[in-house]
């Protein structure tokens, strides 16, 4: 994790650099040829791979063809060799397109992918892309023709997917090794961020969702640059595609929970507009191209509001995820669906680096912070216990026994009954990390009941809302009781403390009032500190507390959001 601390100093240094040299990679210096655009013809005939003939009649439109139907047809290009160009060793040529071929430069066969066959039966799929060099001895100055006799019976779904490019063999191979190597340490870095947010972000959620979201990345650069790598036949693009799309859809996803968790925002409201959106994208948009486009354009939009929301709520941290989401939104409309195999990735990676060395300074004074808290919240456990079984208030509660005894032998034996409960429950729980909540409840109304007969007037616990299937740290709800009753108003006639619980889908309230007389100020207690302690030890960045007199009662309220599954088991 720590190792990302000194790549991101270095990152910054070269990440530019080779971001430039490949964006203009595919830019072309050399004036050395031309070449004109493609035309297409369906059917099959040998005479068609002859420099002279007249192709004005072809389209230029690429023939897609439905699957097992239409599946043979010619394609030619026209290149134009300038005087000067015999200087280079070779000119090269890239061909993507789903169908298998047999390539002829001037009407002479030079050689082919896969074989293509008047029929399903008889061709041999070839693969997506295909590389091929041209000596000089062939590249004299003047017209030339490569022709492509081609047959895509195998093909799933219709396609025009058909592409081709050509240069120098010295700046094809250039342009390749930077295109190659610089995807490839993205890939790298991108995985290696991805796997050590996992690694060390267990306890924060943030740094977890951002791992996923790296991992994601990772997997659909490797899906989109891959294909260079890895020849397939044809017929398999269309999974390839499926794949990209899904992986979209997940990187789509993760962007904006990331940023959820990050900012702190919670809600169904929030999930179903970062979710179903993407996942309905396919269904609007059958081209694979435009909905993994649109997909794009809705994840980004949607993650620059949510950074709006956190800039207008004083979130820290949203100012350099808004410029990165806002440069892929400028992208994304200059250059459509290039965006999302070429530009993405680059842009990607300067999030990364901009993100990883705060997410990392944050979670280790999160953990120095959280590391103080823990040492705390030992001590002041240790102190509540010495409070809660002090000398005084044994001393009290038997002196208190002992007069019942004379006067009321029943209510004495009653009084001593609560007060072993008591201790009983508290022991029970006290060393323990958490506890169910109707367990901490049953220890409230021990303590209540013994604290009614020592103040010598009826006080009852009563309690509304979800007590089952909800885990808290040990001592919060009876520190807040123990609040209520240090700052009640008893006298004649019937008291009750009220427990308040509200739980929803994220969010946890738990609130504890009773009657009480106005104070103007209020020493901050060892309950008081030991309940922040608590939760700043269990619910890091996720909590609030407030207590005071509302003008009639003393109340104090704890909101824990979110509140995940994993607390409430």
């Amino acid at each position: 994790m720590y190792a990302l601390i000194e790549l991101q100093s270095n990152t910054r240094r070269w990440f530019f650099v080779i971001f430039f040299l490949v964006s203009a990679a595919p830019l072309r210096a050399d004036s050395g040829f031309s070449m004109e655009p493609s035309r297409f013809h369906r059917g099959d005939d040998a005479g068609w791979a002859a420099t002279d003939l007249d192709d004005s009649d072809w389209t230029v439109e690429h023939p897609s063809a439905e699957a097992g139907r239409d599946g043979q047809w010619w394609a030619r290009v026209r290149f134009h060799i300038e005087p000067g160009f015999e200087s280079h060793d070779a000119l090269v040529v890239y061909i993507y397109t789903l169908a298998s071929y047999e390539i002829h430069w001037d009407g002479v066969p030079i050689g082919r992918n896969g074989q293509p066959g008047a029929d399903a039966e008889r061709e041999v799929p070839g693969s997506h892309f295909k590389s091929i060099a041209i000596p000089k001895d062939k590249l004299a100055p003047g017209p030339h023709v490569l022709a492509l006799r081609m047959s895509n019976w195998r093909t799933v779904v219709p396609s025009d997917y058909f592409r081709i490019e050509a240069g120098p063999l010295e700046t094809m191979t250039l342009r390749r090794q930077l295109f190659t190597g610089f995807y490839t340490a993205v890939f790298a870095l991108v995985l290696m961020a991805g796997l050590s947010f996992l690694a060390y972000g267990r306890q924060r959620e943030p740094m977890a969702r951002f791992g996923w979201l790296c991992i994601a990345v990772a997997i659909l650069l490797a899906l989109e640059q891959g294909k260079y790598v890895a020849l397939y036949p044809y017929p398999l693009h269309f999974y390839r595609l499926v794949a990209i799309t899904t992986c979209t859809m997940a990187v789509a996803v993760l962007l904006p929970w990331f940023l959820m968790a990050r900012f702190r925002f919670a809600g169904r409201v929030y999930l179903a507009a970062a979710t179903i959106p993407p996942l309905l994208a396919p269904f609007l948009w059958l081209d694979p191209d435009l909905h993994c486009y649109w997909i794009f354009v809705y994840a980004l939009a949607f993650s620059l509001f949510l950074c709006v929301l956190a800039a207008r709520q004083g979130r820290a941290g949203w100012a350099p995820v808004s410029a990165v989401i806002g440069l892929c939104l400028v992208l994304i409309t200059l250059t459509g669906d290039r965006f999302a195999d070429r530009w993405f990735f680059p842009a990607f990676l300067l999030l990364v680096a901009l993100l990883a060395g705060r997410l990392i300074w944050e979670t280790r004074a999160w953990r120095e912070a959280l590391a103080a808290e823990q040492l705390t919240s030992s001590r002041l456990k240790l102190e509540l216990l010495r409070k809660s079984i002090q000398p005084h208030f044994l001393k009290n509660t038997l002196a208190a026994a002992m007069s019942w005894f004379e006067e009321n032998p029943e209510k004495g034996g009653r009084l001593l009954g609560s007060l072993a409960d008591e201790l009983d429950c508290f022991f029970r729980i006290g060393d323990r990390d958490r506890v169910r909540l109707d367990e901490e409840l049953t220890l409230c109304r021990h303590h209540v009941e013994t604290m009614s007969y020592l103040l010598d007037c009826p006080v009852a616990l009563s309690y509304k809302g979800p007590t089952t299937g909800i885990d808290l740290p040990p001592g919060l709800l009876i520190t807040c009781v123990e609040n209520a009753l240090t700052h009640g108003r008893f006298g004649e006639g019937r008291h009750e403390i009220e427990v308040d619980i509200d739980l929803t889908d994220d969010r946890l309230r738990i609130r504890t009032a009773n009657p009480a007389a106005p104070a103007d100020a209020f020493a901050e207690g060892t309950g008081t500190r030991y309940l922040r302690a608590l939760l700043t030890r269990h619910y890091p960045e996720a909590w609030s507390h407030t207590q005071g007199f509302d003008g009639r009662q003393w109340a104090t309220s704890i909101v824990i959001q979110p509140f995940s599954d994993e607390t409430r088991r």
